[in-house]
């Protein structure tokens, strides 16, 4: 079979076609989120993702999204739990959505233009994106004792990123990388069927009311048992999971899935691999994924001081031809 471009491979790759190999990605946080001082946050931040691609090769990106969500207007700290109350509706280009937005933009410029390298946007669901900004672990805490308020909370969040997904989507992006901690990690299921799955399914029905066929791909986020079989009811175009320290594994997801399946190499242990044994996993994951519906890729994040040489190492393994 003739090596494949990267924008055939993804698309062939959705549509079920045997590929020349599977495509492979890695990805990790870059801390822009950090610089205030930086006068266009989002063209130091596009600039960065397109130097990964030009170290790298990958066959796509899986661009971060670090920029925080909102407080409520005038809230520094969530000091009561009727703070709550005052998130509304966020206009997305005065919010530091904006900055995500306009490097999309660029992205899709760059990466669909000289590089031809898809692209796909990053998005917490409701429940992880109140404990990542807002609230911190003080939400195990309003699952129990404030619950009237935490659930207005994940309705407001979802509507504002029903329209960012949108937005993203309308700016190039192939597909939503949407992350939700649906594991014991994080929460029972119980807890899950009642402040993730309710607003996850509201989110994903939104944004397929917004925009016809949107890619969805559903990043199970956790390193211990996860609901694998609840989360299908989402209807994903993909499962990207740690495969490598979660439930089920590769040989076991297909089993109960037959879209396109993400990982097959442990993110937590890469850094101090063997390059031996991280050559050995990355050969069995392909086995096990197969040239059908899999792409090779790191359960979640990659240490930001993953060394250079082990990325390398392992494009050079994972895009081989076999």
């Amino acid at each position: 079979m003739n090596e494949m471009s990267r924008i055939e491979r993804m698309e062939k790759l959705f549509s079920g076609e045997v590929l020349d190999r599977p495509p492979f990605t890695m990805f990790f946080h870059l801390a822009h989120h950090h610089f205030d001082n930086i006068p266009d946050p989002h063209i130091f931040f596009s600039n960065m993702e397109l130097q990964l691609f030009d170290t790298y090769r990958f066959d796509f990106i899986k661009v971060m999204n670090d920029f925080p969500y909102p407080m409520p207007q005038g809230i520094d700290i969530i000091n009561s739990p009727k703070d709550l109350f005052e998130m509304t509706k966020i206009d997305l280009l005065g919010s530091p959505f904006h900055h995500q937005l306009n490097a999309l933009e660029i992205l899709n410029k760059e990466l669909m233009g000289k590089r031809e390298c898809p692209f796909w946007d990053t998005l917490f669901n409701p429940w992880f994106t109140i404990r990542r900004h807002i609230l911190g672990d003080d939400i195990y805490t309003y699952m129990e004792s404030h619950k009237e308020e935490l659930h207005y909370a994940l309705k407001v969040v979802a509507e504002n990123s029903i329209n960012y997904a949108a937005a993203s989507i309308k700016r190039g992006t192939q597909a939503i990388f949407f992350s939700v901690p649906a594991s014991s990690e994080y929460v029972t299921r119980e807890k899950y069927e009642n402040f993730m799955k309710p607003y996850d399914l509201h989110l994903l029905n939104g944004i397929r009311n917004k925009i016809n066929d949107p890619r969805i791909i559903l990043h199970l986020h956790g390193s211990e048992e996860t609901y694998f079989n609840e989360v299908l009811e989402y209807q994903p175009d993909g499962i990207s999971w740690q495969d490598q320290l979660a439930t089920p594994s590769i040989v076991e997801a297909r089993k109960l899935y037959d879209g396109v399946l993400m990982g097959g190499i442990d993110h937590k242990a890469i850094n101090y691999l063997p390059f031996s044994r991280l050559k050995d996993q990355i050969i069995t994951a392909k086995k096990q994924g197969g040239n059908k519906r899999f792409i090779l890729a790191p359960g979640c994040v990659i240490p930001s001081h993953c060394p250079k040489r082990v990325i390398q190492i392992a494009s050079k393994v994972a895009q081989a031809v076999d």
